[in-house]
């Protein structure tokens, strides 16, 4: 079983596109250290987020692409959406845990 079947359909098809597309060899019988499928699984959480906020905070009608490509002997992986966007103060912060662009829906503070 290839790494990627074990992660939802539509996370797997795009990993399983950019095996096919940039003809990357199979090391589904590889053992990777622990270090590694500690990243996979950091990759997998950040792209699940990444893709929910898409959907969560697209427009009703809006979509949402997920793209993979080389860059300089690396993958970049992209999630773009047709919602408001994230305004360029809070660009650095998305990945910070409980970081919330929108101040209203921020909790108070336990007193």
């Amino acid at each position: 079983m290839k790494k990627w079947e074990c992660l939802d359909s539509d996370t797997g098809e795009v990993l399983a596109e950019a095996v096919r597309k940039y003809h990357i060899p199979d090391f589904s019988n590889w053992q990777p250290p622990a270090a590694f499928e500690r990243a996979f699984a950091r990759l997998e959480k950040d792209l699940r987020t990444s893709i929910g906020n898409a959907i969560q905070y697209n427009r009703d009608t809006g979509d949402v692409r997920v793209s993979v490509k080389p860059e300089g002997g690396r993958a970049v992986i992209t999630v773009a959406d047709t919602g408001q966007g994230v305004s360029a103060g809070d660009l650095p912060h998305v990945f910070e845990r409980f970081f919330r662009a929108d101040k209203s829906r921020t909790a108070a503070p336990f007193r």
